[in-house]
């Protein structure tokens, strides 16, 4: 079937562009896997370096043994949701590695199963490169100029074998403010990403970066950043419409990016909301309040970071533009001390020092101490307001978009009349943050599992100006 042939007959619906396993060991190296795997899963997360997954094969031809797939081998996929463009941003292409055998074990007299572990090439790769060297060689460079240097020397590979460009990396609010000098103590490439996220500060002016893959490129950006880029163009709009309630039309939503595919591609066949608010944990765990002392281990040079989560967001990025944590929520900033240590020495050419000026970040007088732990208290925000539903697969969607989420209000009847604020759920409605997908193709058709995450809401839940917290 072309292209232009192609129609979407049910939700899930993608096309097997390429799948074979490589092993040039043998004579001929490409076996071709749409008639040997039942499952493949790809996971993807924004607090997870690599992608990795895993495929379900049942062996009828003893390909285990006959195309020696003992690991190391290469597996190559191109799967792309029926009638969208073969474009990169369509589609999921990439080559894993095969880096674990599991499950294995008859079917019947004829047929073996077992499950094949992938993960990326450059993640197959880190493990054995260790880095024993200064960065930069001399002087300083900004932390964002070292990501570029590492991803491009020790991390990149073809991300299509055979005859594929090398994967790149997106780095957002470039330049990034500062010099730093470290060494690296045979700290892995992944090691070196992670231990950079520390001083890469976004607009927001706090490090809330993370090094991550999607299924379509690597990223080395602040969650701040990707959640204000989006806000006025979120991916599509997936709603929770129960029997007897009406559809949303979605042609009325002119900003979604990617609202191309059939309505029932963005239908919820299941919503998990494991929790909206826990005041005792958020005080324990230190989510509401809390208090960072930060010490350098070299200079003796010490500092206390105060925490108030509606004190200090009513400015920052949120997926909404109302404060999620409700207002006199009991919470005390001395209730919850974290400790965080540093080492002047180790950072040289470092222009982040210790402590903050006026609550705010500044270039080297506390923009570490600031950053580092409003970092936390920025990934705190998220905790009440992190589900997961369960959607029909597409391949055009990767972590880090932002996507709509309509959830209507649960009342004896809502009709075609009810609008707006009588409608949606004014707290489980709204704007998320895509933060992990588990895609699965079948036989049957594609399903995706994905977290979804939010800081704000609609509407406010009591006054902005909630002083319960003072800290004396």
């Amino acid at each position: 079937m072309s292209e232009n042939e192609e129609r979407i007959q049910k939700p899930g619906q993608y096309e097997i562009d390429e799948f074979y396993l490589i092993n040039r060991a043998m004579d001929e190296p490409f076996l071709d896997l749409r008639n040997f795997a039942i499952s493949t899963v790809i996971y993807e997360d924004v607090f997870s370096a690599f992608l990795h997954g895993e495929i379900v094969i049942v062996d009828a031809k003893d390909a285990i043994n006959n195309y020696g797939i003992f690991g190391g081998e290469v597996i190559t996929i191109k799967f792309r949701t029926t009638e969208l463009e073969d474009t990169p941003e369509n589609i999921i292409e990439k080559s894993f590695a095969v880096y674990s055998i599991k499950n294995r074990g008859p079917v019947n007299d004829r047929q073996q199963t077992y499950t094949l572990g992938i993960i990326s090439l450059e993640a197959y790769a880190d493990p054995s490169t260790p880095i024993m060297k200064a960065f930069p060689t001399s002087g300083g460079k900004s932390p964002d100029a070292l990501a570029q240097e590492i991803f491009d020397e020790y991390i990149a590979k073809p991300r299509v074998i055979p005859d594929g460009e090398p994967t790149t990396i997106s780095i957002s609010d470039t330049p990034h403010e500062g010099e730093i000098a470290y060494l690296s103590n045979n700290w892995t490439p992944i090691q070196n990403m992670n231990y950079l996220t520390n001083f890469s500060v976004g607009g927001a002016g706090i490090a809330d970066f993370v090094f991550y893959e999607s299924n379509k490129s690597f990223f080395y950006t602040s969650l701040s950043t990707m959640i204000s880029a989006q806000l006025e163009s979120p991916f599509d709009l997936y709603t929770y419409v129960q029997k007897g309630q009406p559809s949303i039309d979605k042609g009325q939503f002119e900003e979604l990016t990617n609202a191309s595919l059939p309505y029932e591609f963005t239908q919820c066949e299941s919503v998990e909301i494991p929790r909206t608010i826990d005041v005792i944990d958020g005080q324990r765990s230190g989510q509401y309040a809390s208090n960072t002392i930060m010490y350098d281990l070299f200079s003796g040079e010490k500092e206390t970071i105060v925490a108030d989560i509606r004190q200090d967001f009513l400015n920052l990025p949120k997926t909404e533009g109302a404060l999620g944590t409700p207002a006199g929520v009991p919470r005390h900033s001395a209730a919850k001390t974290n400790m965080m240590y540093g080492n002047s020495i180790l950072n040289t050419g470092s222009n982040h020092g210790f402590g903050t000026t006026d609550g705010a970040y500044v270039k080297g007088a506390g923009g570490y101490a600031f950053a580092k732990s409003s970092k936390q208290e920025y990934l705190n925000s998220f905790k009440d307001y992190t589900f997961k539903i369960t959607v029909p697969g597409r391949t055009d969607i990767e972590v880090g978009r932002i996507i709509s989420l309509y959830y209507p209000r649960m009342i004896s009847k809502i009709s075609e009349e009810t609008t707006g604020g009588d409608a949606i759920d004014p707290v489980l409605s709204g704007n998320y943050l895509v933060t992990a997908i588990r895609h699965e193709f079948t036989p049957d058709g594609a399903k995706q599992i994905m977290e979804i995450v939010k800081n704000g809401l609609l509407g406010n839940i009591g006054p902005d100006d909630d002083e319960i917290n003072i800290m004396t």
